[in-house]
């Protein structure tokens, strides 16, 4: 397994170089595209294991289950042609991958570094947490429709599709509310006042005892969902570094260069990726939040970082970035796949549930 994995790494830092160095237009957008979306469903498309696969197939199966709206219809038009929970596991990862191509092309060129990083570090949950996963690239998209392209019935039609395939993207759309409402106040105040309301407000339903009727929803601020405070830092402490030195990148971005003050969409990558400060305190007492509004939009922080070296005419400059973005790739990579062997001498559940998974594949048997 270690051999595969050193392979694949080499062979993505190679091709990222490349593509970094070659002319940038639509052809060497496609290939990117083509050559990290083949990789990307050759280790994930005949996938026939994971940490949810069985709860999965018994929703498929199981008309009557509690399940998001587009699962269930998506589980009977499936049945109703014939075909199995397999196929539309497929046509999830299809269509998530599909829909995070859409979202890089529209604000980054270097489309094979950014989809490779972020499915290479969060390979687990984006094959396993599908309608999530399905729900969170309609989510990104729809906030490019909305604010970048001002298209509002579209993104009206893309933000309520992501609702119906997972209820937990309701905790993303507030980003909208938000958004609309800190012009006089100021964008970061306002995450700051709602990030601590949450907090409060998380532990006073625990208090007095009313978070067993928040249906659904209840299993994020549930006494069984509830982590320690140091298990809850070693899970979120090198995002909230990694936040930190974006805002910082940021501010010393805009000082220099006012175009990128008034760039929309520069704007929007920024306004997003802050907007994960509202869930990080309470993420250290409740992980699964992180696992679902802080984590997922690393691939929003790396589209940031590297957005105004895209338009930079000094390619020293533009590959020093690349490098560095692999460098913090390798540090989180390390953290997510190894760290806790060396830590606590346990595997990573990330590195078993990605073994189990690559077991799975029938051509890789």
């Amino acid at each position: 397994m270690e051999n595969i994995i050193l392979t694949l790494l080499l062979f993505f830092i190679l091709m990222a170089f490349l593509f970094q160095i070659s002319k940038r237009n639509n052809l060497n957008k496609l290939v990117q595209s083509f050559l990290i979306l083949s990789l990307f469903w050759i280790f994930s498309i005949e996938i026939k294991s994971s940490a949810d696969w069985d709860a999965y197939v018994l929703l498929f199966e199981n008309k009557g289950a509690n399940i998001d709206f587009f699962f269930k219809f998506l589980s009977s038009a499936f049945k109703n042609i014939g075909l199995q929970f397999e196929q539309l596991y497929q046509f999830h990862i299809i269509l998530i991958s599909l829909l995070f191509i859409n979202f890089i092309r529209k604000v980054n060129n270097s489309i094979f570094l950014v989809f490779g990083i972020y499915a290479i570090l969060y390979f687990v949950p984006i094959t396993n947490q599908i309608r999530y996963y399905l729900a969170f690239s309609l989510f990104l998209n729809g906030c490019y429709y909305l604010y970048v392209d001002k298209k509002n019935k579209l993104s009206l039609v893309v933000f309520t599709l992501a609702v119906l395939s997972h209820s937990a993207i309701l905790g993303l759309l507030l980003f909208v509310v938000l958004n609309k409402f800190s012009k006089k106040i100021g964008y970061i105040k306002v995450l700051i006042i709602t990030s601590l309301s949450l907090l409060g407000i998380s532990f006073f339903l625990q208090v007095i005892g009313v978070v067993s009727y928040l249906d659904k929803y209840a299993v994020y601020f549930s006494k069984e969902s509830a982590s320690s405070f140091l298990g809850g830092l070693f899970n979120i402490f090198p995002y909230i570094i990694l936040l930190t030195l974006i805002y910082y990148n940021y501010q010393k971005t805009i000082k220099r260069n006012i175009f990128f003050k008034n760039d929309l969409l520069y704007l929007l990558l920024y306004k997003l990726s802050m907007y994960t400060i509202i869930f990080i305190p309470i993420s250290f007492y409740f992980q699964v939040l992180s696992h679902r509004y802080v984590i997922p939009f690393v691939i929003v922080w790396v589209c940031l970082y590297l957005y105004p070296f895209q338009y930079s005419k000094n390619q020293v400059k533009s590959l020093q970035a690349m490098w560095l973005t692999l460098f913090v790739f390798f540090l989180l990579f390390f953290y997510n796949y190894f760290l806790s062997e060396y830590v606590f001498g346990e595997v990573s559940s990330y590195l078993e549930q990605f073994e189990d998974s690559y077991n799975s594949i029938p051509y890789f048997k």
